[in-house]
């Protein structure tokens, strides 16, 4: 028996859930994406997240650097 897994139906669920509890939050949680570099790889699951984090109510922001420094970085990571 053979049972079909329909993971685009239970993510679109999920996300909805999700919606709906954010929706009700007063402080909105906000994704911090920092990338460094160009790989279209990462851009593309950037781009993937930023949508997610629309379709559910929550921010996004993203900093992208072509070159940074690690002392940069780690400043930019704990703030």
């Amino acid at each position: 028996m053979n049972n079909i897994i329909d993971g685009k139906t239970i993510a679109t669920k999920i996300k909805l859930e999700l919606k709906e509890k954010i929706d009700k939050l007063t402080i909105k949680p906000k994704l911090v994406v920092i990338s460094v570099g160009e790989d279209s790889a990462s851009q593309i699951y950037i781009k993937n997240k930023a949508k997610s984090c629309e379709e559910t109510g929550m921010l996004f922001e993203h900093f992208h650097y072509d070159k940074v420094s690690e002392l940069k970085l780690i400043e930019l990571i704990n703030k």
